[in-house]
């Protein structure tokens, strides 16, 4: 791994991170635009609440509009403004005009029987970032728009670089043969309970990709370089349009 390689993740890694009120996406005269990302949960009988990596409670002020398009465990990002009450018992009120349903897997191992579904295409890498939970990554693929592309983070039996507390995986996308016409935006997260819980020691992990630019790429990411608020500012300006994914 090349020394811009490794400065690239960390620049991923700690430029970006920040609380939940730290990506600004617009200051005009129609106001501050915020975005976090977090699990919506039920405020009480008919409200919900985002409750955001970083540990906040974020009251929603437009609950019936989020509830119609979201359920009650998702994990979403979105982004919002921030309303002039302060509920008590919350971190702030907000109303979210945006959202995106991200999708939650678990890591899988890579074997002769599943790879072909795996797959190993092409994709765009622009921020890789860890919490508590999750191993997250935001992508760029091409697809035409009407086949499902499959995301996946896997283990492997032969890694291709190895260093001493660093687990090596590969970040994966199957785009089924679909053309590369359009742009498509996403996050996705993946669990890491049983990765650190059979790797207790584990400094980072060493993460292979193929990209659009670069072809095959590998990053590190180093577990120490994780905020204390376990949260990382997500850049506005391209909405995730990721169509069907799994």
């Amino acid at each position: 791994m090349t020394k811009s390689q490794v400065n690239l993740i960390k620049l991923i890694c700690i430029a970006f991170i920040m609380a939940v009120t730290s990506s600004c996406m617009n200051d005009d005269n129609n106001g501050t635009y915020y975005s976090t990302i977090g699990s919506l949960e039920k405020a009480d009988g008919i409200n919900y609440l985002i409750a955001t990596d970083s540990g906040r409670k974020l009251l929603i002020s437009n609950s019936t509009e989020v509830a119609a398009e979201a359920k009650a465990g998702d994990r979403l990002y979105v982004e919002f403004t921030f309303d002039s009450e302060e509920p008590q018992g919350y971190d702030g009120k907000i109303d979210i005009f945006y959202l995106y349903k991200i999708l939650v897997k678990d890591p899988v191992h890579l074997t002769a029987e599943n790879s072909n579904e795996i797959g190993d295409d092409y994709i765009s890498v622009s921020e890789i970032w860890a919490t508590d939970k999750y191993l997250n990554f935001r992508f760029q693929y091409f697809s035409g728009g009407d086949k499902t592309h499959y995301i996946n983070l896997v283990t492997v039996d032969e890694p291709k670089k190895t260093e001493d507390g660093y687990l090596y995986v590969e970040f994966r996308h199957n785009a089924n043969n679909d053309v590369e016409q359009y742009p498509y935006n996403g996050i996705v997260s993946f669990n890491t309970d049983k990765l650190l819980s059979e790797n207790p020691s584990l400094k980072g992990l060493i993460i292979r990709t193929k990209t659009y630019s670069a072809g095959e790429y590998f990053y590190k990411l180093n577990f120490e370089d994780k905020a204390d608020n376990n949260t990382t500012k997500m850049k506005l300006g391209t909405s995730m349009n990721a169509g069907d994914l799994k």
